[in-house]
């Protein structure tokens, strides 16, 4: 029996994991396209400086992992998982850093959440404003919603939608009737801590490429796909490629441009949705000059400072006793050694650093962070129906679709695969 052909596009987490579940199947000849050199798109672990940086995710949370957690051990990355319960954060608020959360903190909203047992559900889309608004009060929303919101997606609660951000925050107000309730039932039991791996993410990344039975081709960028009544055919910047179904793992702006001339229909809806770009400064220093201990720290927008938060990432496992810093900035069309300028200067005026760093690297994220506005989930279900009509044996995998974290990225792509196992099954 002849195999089916499989092509995976990215080789980000969203594809190696495409990628990886497909392999397992004997029948099937997995082909994965990356136009960079290497695996893990956004996920990357640089010790080149002599410090280890993360270029984007550095830890996870337990309790909100199982799927990445499966995966880890599968690889038998068991010994090479850390953890940590170094998870301390603060908030930024008023020319100090509040613990949060914090019974200082807790006593400024206390009326609000007390009040909050007694709003009634709402079972309409809403923005993460609206939402906080209706269920506590501008306060809340300000100081406890808006950093949540800008430490995962970087953007304005006031258009994010809160049932495509936070879809569990919508399912607890229904399940109980009040977040607080939900709060103090569900937490019990949860695991608080967080892991990463020895090494780094790239540690977990390369063991999920060469483990992985399918085929890696590097350095080829995808430019067109041709959809034929028995096979669709990959044009890349090198070569042509036939397959039986596609597994797309690349960002949304990609895929608009592929389509724009094909299916102008579907490119829109690819491009309706918003990409954010980030600055990100990573400043190092051989000796210790960080006298906070825990995660790092998040800045409300309403305090009108230059930076989104600083993550400490040298204290969340504290393995050497080095420093290691990761600052987020707003895109604001700066220079290199502007942005380099604004994030030294937050350091010294919040946690009081003043020596030189010994490494420092500023990273512009473009279009890396994709912002689930109000109709998200009603743009991707519409996505995904006139794929599965117009563009027989084409699927989408990836943080565009119902959630941005890893997990949440792993998780999508088996239910992906999972999704064309069941169609074939049924043919």
């Amino acid at each position: 029996m002849k195999k089916k052909k499989v092509v995976v596009l990215g080789a980000g987490i969203s594809g190696l994991a495409t990628a990886w579940k497909l392999s397992k199947n004997p029948d099937l000849e997995v082909l994965v396209i990356e136009k960079a050199e290497t695996p893990g798109g956004w996920l990357q672990t640089d010790t080149s400086s002599g410090f280890l940086i993360e270029k984007a995710a550095r830890t996870f949370k337990t309790s909100r992992c199982p799927e990445l957690i499966d995966l880890a051990l599968e690889l038998g990355l068991k010994d090479k998982m850390i953890f940590s319960t170094h998870n301390t954060r603060y908030l930024w608020i008023k020319g100090k850093l509040v613990k949060a959360p914090s019974f200082s903190l807790l006593k400024k909203f206390m009326l609000p959440l007390l009040k909050e047992w007694s709003v009634a559900p709402h079972c309409e889309e809403e923005t993460i404003w609206d939402f906080a608004c209706r269920r506590f009060n501008k306060n809340v929303a300000n100081y406890l919603f808006d950093p949540l919101v800008l430490g995962i997606y970087g953007g304005d609660l006031k258009t994010l939608s809160v049932n495509a951000c936070f879809p569990f925050l919508k399912a607890a107000e229904k399940k109980w009737g009040s977040l607080t309730r939900a709060f103090f039932c569900e937490k019990k039991g949860k695991d608080a801590s967080l892991f990463s791996f020895k090494g780094g993410i790239q540690t977990f990344v390369d063991t999920l490429a060469s483990q992985s039975k399918a085929e890696f081709l590097y350095g080829e960028e995808v430019r067109a796909l041709a959809f034929h009544a028995d096979h669709i055919e990959v044009v890349t910047t090198k070569n042509k490629y036939l397959a039986d179904a596609v597994f797309s793992a690349l960002p949304s702006n990609a895929l608009a441009s592929i389509f724009s001339e094909t299916h102008p229909n579907i490119s829109a809806l690819f491009s309706s949705i918003p990409l954010l770009t980030i600055i990100v400064v990573h400043v190092c220093y051989k000796k210790s000059v960080l006298n906070k201990r825990g995660f790092g720290y998040l800045v409300p927008s309403s305090e009108k400072e230059d930076i989104l938060g600083v993550v400490f990432d040298s204290s969340i496992f504290e393995e050497t006793n080095e420093t290691r810093l990761t600052i987020m900035l707003r895109d604001s069309a700066k220079t290199e050694e502007e942005y380099k300028a604004l994030g030294l200067a937050a350091l010294q005026k919040h946690l009081h650093i003043t020596s030189s760093p010994d490494f420092i690297l500023v990273e512009k994220k473009e279009e890396a962070i994709p912002q689930y506005t109000l109709g998200h989930e009603e743009r991707i279900l519409l996505l995904q129906n006139r794929i599965l009509k117009d563009l027989k044996g084409f699927h989408l995998v990836g943080n565009y679709l119902s959630g941005a974290s890893v997990n949440q990225c792993i998780a999508t792509a088996f239910s992906a695969t999972a999704f064309w196992k069941s169609l074939n099954e049924s043919c």
